[in-house]
């Protein structure tokens, strides 16, 4: 388990078990844990196919990883002989989780010397887990606003009467956050909790408001405010430092 901004080493080891000489070809794959395309209010919820709630839902590949650097290919190995190398893997102090998310890489050695089809080949689960920050939570709350704020503008714009939601009370909750975010860059998780505190009594209101607009938004806009409450508590609550 590493915070935002830790790298991790990893290993890789390669034997070959045949009674030939044989070379092993490597691949890898990212595990995308939103196989059920929760959205940023489901995620982390009661779908089996979702259960971390933080953004991205998979490793990219060409931003936290050295994986590329791996060699290709064990090998030719002689029976019983062995090949080994490592990578790193780290989320950027950005990232942005309300919960410790897990990371999962399928890396997979295929041998080259197996005349079946398919050649004999053998698979391992790598897993990285990410740990959840105030800050981290602070950061995953402002996606969730700025997509509210998408859905409200469009809607404005489709002539939809969206109760004084836009700009009275969702900017200001944009600010709050943002507050909140540079008091925990500034080291000061008591100050940040006050204002996330104030975040809370203004999502109140939103969540009041959203519930007089008109179907089909006031489901789905009533349903964002109610996760971003959580999330505001938890993020409120918590005081899990980051590594700045």
């Amino acid at each position: 388990m590493a915070k935002p901004g830790v790298t991790l080493t990893y290993s890789v080891e390669g034997v070959n078990g045949g009674n030939v000489d044989d070379t092993e070809a490597l691949s890898n794959r990212f595990v995308d844990f939103n196989s059920a395309l929760c959205t940023l209010t489901t995620l982390g919820g009661s779908a089996t196919g979702c259960p971390f709630r933080a953004v991205p839902t998979q490793i990219p590949a060409s931003l936290w990883t050295t994986i590329s650097t791996l060699d290709p290919q064990f090998g030719p190995l002689t029976p019983l002989g062995s090949g080994h190398d490592t990578f790193n893997i780290g989320a950027p102090l950005e990232w942005a989780g309300m919960q410790d998310t897990t990371y999962e890489v399928i890396i997979t050695a295929t041998s080259s010397a197996d005349p079946a089809l398919p050649p004999a080949a053998n698979s391992r689960s790598l897993k990285h887990t990410v740990i959840a920050t105030k800050e981290s939570m602070t950061r995953y709350i402002r996606l969730e606003i700025d997509q509210f704020i998408g859905e409200l503008q469009n809607a404005n714009a489709a002539g939809v009467k969206t109760a004084g939601l836009l700009p009275i009370n969702v900017h200001p909750i944009t600010m709050m956050n943002d507050n909140a975010l540079a008091a925990i860059l500034a080291g000061n998780l008591g100050s940040a909790s006050q204002k996330h505190a104030t975040s809370i009594k203004l999502m109140e209101a939103i969540a009041r408001a959203a519930a007089k607009v008109p179907a089909p938004y006031q489901a789905d806009w009533t349903a964002r405010a109610n996760a971003i409450l959580r999330d505001l508590a938890a993020a409120q609550a918590s005081m899990v430092t980051s590594i700045r």
